[in-house]
């Protein structure tokens, strides 16, 4: 690769297929991790980077994640307290979640 001021950048074959093969590793690298699934159950803050900035900012040694009961409408509440909490229950719809 060398750079011909008349022509802009020069890559021939060779170096071509090494950018192409590096650069296809790479992208199968970064879809398979964006594919993967975290184990166990997420707070509601997950992916929320403004949220978690907050709780961090605030945490206190005793903030606790779990089932913080059920709503008006029967669907329950997961969030953080500063008391133990029952643990999440897989087969309840809680607010916020994608089941029909």
């Amino acid at each position: 690769m060398f750079v011909d001021y008349g022509g802009g950048v020069v890559m021939f074959a060779p170096q071509i297929t090494y950018l192409a093969v590096l650069w296809a590793l790479f992208m199968g690298f970064v879809w398979f991790v964006s594919c993967q699934k975290p184990a166990g159950y997420l707070p509601a803050t997950y992916g929320h980077i403004k949220t978690v900035v907050e709780l961090v900012d605030e945490w206190h040694p005793s903030m606790f994640w779990g089932d913080k009961g059920a709503g008006e409408n029967g669907s329950r509440h997961p969030g953080t307290a500063g008391c133990r909490l029952q643990p999440i229950e897989p087969s309840a719809p809680y607010m916020g979640s994608a089941t029909p």
